[in-house]
């Protein structure tokens, strides 16, 4: 999150030190100073949309967001999933049990599965490209990334990456959907010194990367079934799911993809 700014005591005036740090020092600083204020700038702009997404439009305006209609997308849609083990282990999960890996969405959507395990935020734009330069490009791109991110590094680290790749991706690809799956809550955040901290980063980051996907006309998928206090739904590790949380989850997917495919005309809702 953005430091904290310092709060005077009333009445008292804080005088700066001369500055004796040694020149290549001061390059340093004057090149953190810049790498705050494109985070700042970032950070603003996500808040900017998100006010902008809340404003009533005028009548005659139609909507400021939401999905591009599936007029001009053939049958069957295209759908990337693309993340990191927990789509992993859901995939195997789907794959021996009944919503099968097409979860249910054959008869209008095929839906292609690219998830490694361990991966990090910045692997997922170079696998996105090999994707689209391999196969059809997709017309829907479901993300579920970034946990493993936030004990490697700050939130808004991780929120400025997402902005940056997400940002190029979508005026890159006009006519592609992002769908972001909501990081998800874990029991153990592994090498993390202050977990609850963690877990405020999660739901922040959460929330700024829902207010940019809407934005620009995408879509989100919350886990709200999926808690802490829940621990039948995690494996030993406290990081990976079950299988009954991989069934819940699994659910909150078929589900999220249903309603946005319904609501583009792609298919009629359970």
């Amino acid at each position: 999150m953005p430091p904290k700014k310092v709060q005077q005591k009333k009445g008292v005036r804080v005088l700066k030190q001369a500055n004796k740090r040694p020149s290549s020092l001061q390059h340093q600083s004057s090149d953190d100073d810049e790498d705050l204020g494109t985070i700042r700038a970032l950070v603003a702009r996500v808040e900017a949309l998100e006010k902008e997404r809340r404003q009533p439009k005028d009548v005659d305006e139609g909507p400021s967001s939401g999905p591009v209609g599936l007029l001009s997308i053939p049958i069957p849609v295209r759908i990337i999933l693309c993340g990191h083990s927990i789509l992993f282990w859901a995939h195997r999960r789907a794959s021996s049990s009944a919503p099968g890996t097409q979860l249910q969405l054959s008869a209008t959507a095929t839906v292609h599965w690219v998830a490694r395990r361990g991966m990090l935020w910045d692997a997922f734009l170079p696998s996105v490209c090999r994707i689209m330069s391999s196969m059809d490009r997709p017309h829907i791109l479901l993300i579920h990334l970034g946990e493993n991110d936030l004990v490697q590094s700050p939130g808004v680290d991780l929120l400025v990456k997402v902005t940056r790749d997400l940002t190029w991706l979508i005026n890159s690809y006009p006519h592609l959907i992002i769908v972001w799956s909501d990081m998800l809550v874990r029991r153990v955040w592994r090498g993390a010194i202050h977990p609850n901290r963690i877990e405020r980063s999660r739901k922040w980051v959460n929330r700024k990367i829902r207010a940019l996907v809407l934005s620009r006309g995408g879509a989100f998928i919350p886990h709200d079934r999926i808690r802490f206090h829940a621990s039948h739904l995690f494996r030993g590790d406290g990081v990976h799911l079950s299988d009954q949380g991989c069934d819940l989850f699994l659910e909150d997917i078929m589900k999220g993809l249903r309603v946005l495919l319904s609501s583009l005309g792609g298919v009629d809702q359970a």
